[in-house]
């Protein structure tokens, strides 16, 4: 038999104070939940933005080197596009300068623009992740709190309060017949 179950006046305040403590905990992860999911939303909304503007970027990228073939030629184009290090792009492109027109250049600078962008984006997504999870281990942390761990204490605290009342009535009839 548990020694929590047993109706004395001592385990009721204890399960008093549990269920007050589970109320605490249930309202400050509920807190927590809410709060989490407005940092998901902001995150989520700031990835959305960020993949708009790498549309925007790649597009005006490929008008870029359109032009760029167009003035320069598909070949020339190629070799000096295959000629730049992409892994981590210097600031300044790395072919000369009166080998190669504005249109080229400017593609130059947007590419270095998106590489930039999709860090950013790829930190952002990892933080969404993690936020993802922190948000569906404490949804799962108050629903347990809101739908077992507050319901056991109220109906521990009920079946005890009862018993106990039921223990007084039968010692206030005894005392009444002991008095006769």
């Amino acid at each position: 038999m548990d020694s929590n179950a047993l109706p004395t006046r001592k385990n009721l305040q204890l399960t008093k104070q549990s269920l007050t403590l589970a109320q605490k905990g249930h309202h400050l992860l509920d807190l927590k939940y809410n709060a989490l999911m407005q940092e998901l939303k902001r995150a989520e909304k700031s990835a959305n933005e960020i993949r708009e503007k790498l549309q925007n970027l790649l597009s005006a990228a490929e008008r870029f080197l359109i032009v760029a073939k167009m003035e320069l030629g598909q070949e020339n184009v190629s070799v000096i596009w295959e000629s730049v290090p992409w892994g981590n792009p210097p600031t300044l492109p790395p072919y000369k300068i009166n080998e190669t027109c504005v249109a080229l250049d400017q593609a130059y600078v947007i590419w270095q623009q998106i590489f930039t962008e999709q860090q950013k984006l790829s930190e952002l997504e990892e933080t969404i992740i993690s936020l993802k999870s922190r948000t569906h281990r404490t949804r799962k942390r108050v629903s347990a709190l809101r739908n077992i761990t507050i319901p056991e204490y109220e109906t521990r605290a009920k079946n005890i309060t009862e018993q106990l009342e039921e223990r007084e009535r039968d010692e206030m009839s005894r005392l009444k017949v002991a008095r006769r």
